[in-house]
């Protein structure tokens, strides 16, 4: 086994525009299996968004690092 485990994942669900039904019935799936929400180790607000950069660049961070942009 090696000693660490990184990965980096994409979706890209552009397929899915035009087959809503499928997307429902993959939504109403995974909301019926109750997950819990993810754990967010980090937040900053879009102005610190060179900071969260590095945050994430350091390898330290556990669980999401989450930017605040105002609506």
């Amino acid at each position: 086994m090696v000693p660490e485990n990184k990965a980096v994942f994409g979706f890209n669900l552009i397929w899915l525009y035009d087959k809503t039904q499928l997307l429902h019935t993959s939504l109403a799936a995974l909301q019926a299996l109750d997950l819990p929400p993810p754990y967010v180790g980090h937040t900053y607000p879009f102005a610190g968004l060179p900071a969260a950069l590095e945050k994430l660049r350091s390898g330290t961070t556990v669980g999401k690092v989450v930017i605040l942009v105002d609506s």
